[in-house]
């Protein structure tokens, strides 16, 4: 996964699509290094809260990154859930060098080839109450395989051995068989960032972007939305509007060339059900 400075994005914003407004008006020097010096906190908070949000829309619309987890069926349970709301990760009391395991008795660490770097640290764990905790933001389950890797449908009333989702984050298996296991894919978001930060371990993953560079000009396009949406004169209201059919037209340009990385799971057996063999 490629990965961005969040002061690139920043630097981009000021030389592009918010060259013309005046939240970069008190920059000297528009540069990686000190950009963030001369903007003030207002247009900080702004600033994280527009990108930040970018980021999410994107990662919500598109399966950017997925994370795998074993499921254990108990007989009797039905549903399963994919969930970040029951467990926290602590970045100031954890070591960068572990990934951080929860059970049912304690925490625990384990020790693994792991750079905070490259990928963010996880919670996994199935627990006695069927719940899958991970500390990532946790969007939506897109595939699931049984016990030999047989590809299960979801959501497919007429497959014998379908699972279903009641939410996008809760799992329904209509006939569990006990001890099965099933490995779920789903898809996770991404870790809000800060542009304000120093240079220890937890700021500098805050301060990373994980996305393919195909999908930078929507993200600068929905950044742009969301600081001119924030104005009240005419000429903002214009340009909001006018960035983001321009972010619209560039998801549709990743969909059309095929660079959205797309997921699905719909089943596609619509001759069969309506009659052709």
């Amino acid at each position: 996964m490629q990965t961005h400075s969040v002061t690139d994005i920043v630097v981009a914003l000021a030389c592009g699509h918010l060259s013309n407004h005046g939240i970069f008006s008190s920059v000297s020097n528009i540069s990686e290094d000190t950009i963030t010096d001369d903007l003030s906190t207002s247009s900080i908070s702004k600033l994280n809260y527009a990108i930040n949000r970018a980021i999410k829309v994107l990662y919500s619309r598109y399966v950017i990154i997925t994370d795998e987890v074993l499921l254990v069926q108990q007989a009797g349970r039905t549903d399963y859930y994919v969930s970040n709301d029951v467990a926290t990760l602590d970045y100031d009391s954890i070591d960068y060098d572990t990934y951080i395991y929860i059970t049912d008795e304690d925490i625990s660490s384990e020790d693994t080839e792991y750079s905070y770097v490259t990928e963010e640290p996880t919670l996994r764990v199935v627990n006695s109450d069927g719940v899958i905790l991970n500390t990532s933001n946790v969007i939506k389950i897109v595939g699931a395989y049984d016990e030999v890797g047989n590809e299960l449908s979801i959501n497919d009333p007429t497959a014998m051995k379908s699972i279903f989702t009641a939410t996008k984050t809760k799992l329904i298996i209509p006939s569990p068989t006990d001890t099965n296991i099933l490995s779920l894919v789903y898809q996770l978001g991404h870790h809000k960032i800060n542009i304000n930060t120093t240079t220890d371990n937890y700021d500098t993953l805050k301060k990373l972007v994980y996305l393919p560079e195909e999908y930078l000009p929507a993200l600068y396009s929905y950044c742009a939305y969301m600081i001119y949406s924030g104005g009240t004169s005419q000429e903002h209201t214009t340009a909001a509007n006018r960035f983001l059919q321009t972010y619209e037209l560039e998801c549709q340009n990743l969909e059309k060339y095929g660079l959205d990385n797309a997921f699905s799971s719909e089943p596609d057996n619509n001759f069969h059900t309506k009659g052709w063999v």
